[in-house]
């Protein structure tokens, strides 16, 4: 389960329950004016961090970096989206000389279709979303296991209040996760 609460003052706190009892996983972020977001990721791992800090430009171009928990290691993930639609995500993992790209193109229909080439040479993650005029976006993402579909569809409402239900690839089990942005 996630909870998000969004305030005025552009800080929000993300609230993960994960599988396991009695873990959480505490996300606050704060936005600026300047474009500038921090993230802070305290993970089940006690007195553990996970620093991310996002900076967008006036050109489309972002960049953030994350400090994961291991000590002295930096995961860079540079987006850039042009003006037809068409976004390229890179991620510098941990691995040295390993490369994650992520391109994403949607159309005017409202179809996007993310192709995610993970450091495993010759797989392939597939995500495609389809967001219809009644605020429903089912997300269909193909692991690198072949057979498996992890599906996810989000519902957002009037009052601001979203719920994304995903399928992982355990038979039988559901994550659930709620977003409320409120206008306060």
């Amino acid at each position: 389960s996630e909870t998000t609460t969004t305030s005025s003052t552009g800080t929000g706190t993300t609230t993960i329950t994960p599988e396991q009892t009695g873990s959480s996983i505490s996300e606050t972020t704060t936005t600026s004016s300047t474009d500038t977001g921090t993230t802070t990721t305290t993970p089940e791992q006690t007195g553990s961090t996970i620093s991310e800090t996002t900076t967008t430009s006036s050109t489309g171009t972002g960049t953030t970096t994350m400090t994961p928990e291991q000590t002295g290691s930096t995961i860079s993930e540079t987006t850039t989206t042009s003006s037809t639609g068409i976004g390229t995500t890179t991620i510098t993992p941990e691995q040295t000389g390993s490369t994650i790209s992520e391109t994403t193109t949607t159309s005017s229909a409202g179809t996007g279709t993310t192709t995610i080439t993970p450091e495993q040479t010759g797989t392939t993650i597939s995500e495609t979303t389809t967001t219809s005029s009644a605020g429903t976006g089912t997300t269909t993402i193909t692991p690198e296991q072949t057979g498996t579909t992890i599906a996810e569809t989000t519902t957002t409402s009037s009052t601001g209040t979203g719920t994304t239900t995903m399928t992982p690839e355990q038979t039988g089990s559901t994550i659930s996760e709620t977003t409320t942005t409120s206008s306060t």
